[in-house]
């Protein structure tokens, strides 16, 4: 399956939590992958499952460390439901 981003789109990339450790590990990478997962949370094209697997899957296609990847995979399944997937904020 291939998805387009539609140009314009707005995204806050990886909204990564500001705690230090957190930032420094996950934050400000995977700006693609990111904004893929944002406008797949907006749009509800796919299920949430299915989005934060793309993010997962385009992050390592872009060359983030599996480790990464991992992180930002895992804190989209913890924190990316309730109002980030309700079109509230994006993930």
């Amino acid at each position: 399956m291939t998805f387009t981003v539609p140009a314009g789109f707005e995204t806050d990339f990886a909204s990564v939590p500001r705690v230090i450790l957190a930032f420094v590990m996950v934050g400000d990478t995977a700006h693609e992958a990111s904004a893929l997962h944002d406008w797949l949370y907006t749009a509800h094209l796919v299920s949430r499952a299915m989005a934060d697997a793309v993010l997962r899957e385009a992050a390592c296609a872009s060359g983030v460390p599996a480790w990464r990847v991992w992180l930002l995979w895992a804190g989209v399944r913890i924190g990316g439901g309730g109002k980030q997937w309700n079109g509230a904020a994006t993930a």
